[in-house]
């Protein structure tokens, strides 16, 4: 939780807008964390509104126009902070089809924040080990 600010949260599934409220019942009483429905392609926010964004294996889903709008309502100086699993690991799950989950390496990952309207200059990529030893991405995208 943070020490001072607002937790903003959206996701398009009601499910897991349930479980995030729940979760976090207390701090959404006291009006610390505000969660909606929505969509990353369109996000609700003004635009150089928000100063962090934590993306935990969604970027799957956000595809370039996620990445532009998360640009656009960054502040200036503003980060993005993206968690995936390399598609090394994703290619073998049954689960994440290409109907269904954009698959990323390093350079791919790169290539979509830049896509985004992000400089190269402005990314950071690291590889990490996941749960399980499985290989995942770390991206850092200052505006």
């Amino acid at each position: 939780m943070a020490g001072q600010g607002l937790i903003l949260g959206l996701d398009h599934s009601e499910t897991m807008l349930a479980q995030a409220s729940f979760r976090n019942r207390h701090a959404v009483r006291q009006g610390l964390v505000h969660l909606l429905r929505g969509r990353i392609d369109a996000l609700p926010w003004r635009d150089n509104s928000i100063d962090k964004i934590l993306a935990v294996h969604v970027v799957y889903f956000a595809g370039e126009a996620g990445v532009r709008e998360a640009r656009r309502v960054l502040r200036p100086g503003g980060r993005i902070v993206i968690v995936a699993t390399d598609q090394s690991a994703m290619t073998r799950w049954k689960f994440a089809q290409a109907s269904t989950h954009q698959l990323f390496d390093l350079p791919g990952l790169t290539d979509l924040l830049m896509r985004g309207g992000f400089a190269t200059s402005e990314i950071s990529m690291t590889p990490i080990k996941l749960a399980f030893g499985v290989l995942g991405l770390l991206a850092i995208a200052t505006k």
